[in-house]
């Protein structure tokens, strides 16, 4: 098993031979809630096909479709992973 470092924003990474991976990736209420709505539509559409129903089939993909909307409304709103996003930069920057 890798040893676990910190990185220089506070995060934990664990050392791998092809670079860093950031402990935590995703799990985040924007991701949760997504899967968890994707998953549900998938459910539905698989329903679909089982009982021959093509309402139910289109409806499952249409809720596959709100929950990737969903997942970014969310992560918009501040409930998604900062992990990977840059530092915020000075506003000072590229001022002589």
């Amino acid at each position: 098993m890798a040893d676990t470092t910190r990185a220089d924003d506070g995060q934990q990474t664990h050392a791998a031979n092809d670079g860093h991976h950031l402990v935590g990736h995703g799990n985040s209420v924007a991701a949760w809630t997504a899967v968890g709505i994707v998953l549900l539509g998938a459910a539905m559409s698989c329903g679909g096909v089982l009982f021959t129903s093509l309402w139910l089939f289109i409806a499952g993909f249409v809720v596959i479709a709100l929950g990737a909307v969903v997942g970014k409304v969310m992560a918009a709103m501040g409930y998604g992973s900062t992990a990977h996003q840059d530092p915020p930069t000075s506003p000072r920057q590229g001022v002589r």
